[in-house]
């Protein structure tokens, strides 16, 4: 009898058996993300900002947009391009790349100029 009980474990899953636990309640201030794949490099921009400037090619309310933009950018061969949520932002930002240094960022400002892919400089709190 014991080795039944011990082959029914292996052949049966275990959440089937598991007791069900209650749902948590959820906050006042909850909002769900389903729309956000496991994958997608979302960033939140710290209250403390290390990069005084931001290199972004566009700013969307709609994440999609952000991710599709994204993947253009990885394209052209920007692949440390992400996607940051500033604090006091409630869009998307396409973020090609950050500097803490001014001159750095121009000569990647030329760069995109030559490339023509849209962009705009946008300096950090520090």
């Amino acid at each position: 009898m014991a080795l039944y009980n011990w082959m029914y474990l292996l052949i049966y899953p275990f959440w089937a058996w598991a007791p069900q636990l209650p749902a948590l309640p959820e906050p006042d201030n909850f909002k769900p993300n389903h729309h956000w794949p496991a994958w997608s490099p979302t960033l939140s921009a710290p209250d403390t900002l290390t990069p005084k400037f931001y290199i972004v090619s566009g700013s969307f309310l709609v994440p999609q947009n952000a991710e599709k933009r994204i993947r253009e950018l990885h394209k052209a061969g920007y692949r440390s391009a992400g996607i940051v949520v500033f604090p006091e932002s409630e869009f998307y930002a396409a973020v090609i790349d950050s500097f803490a240094d001014e001159a750095l960022a121009n000569k990647l400002a030329v760069k995109l100029q030559i490339a023509r892919i849209p962009y705009f400089i946008k300096r950090g709190m520090n």
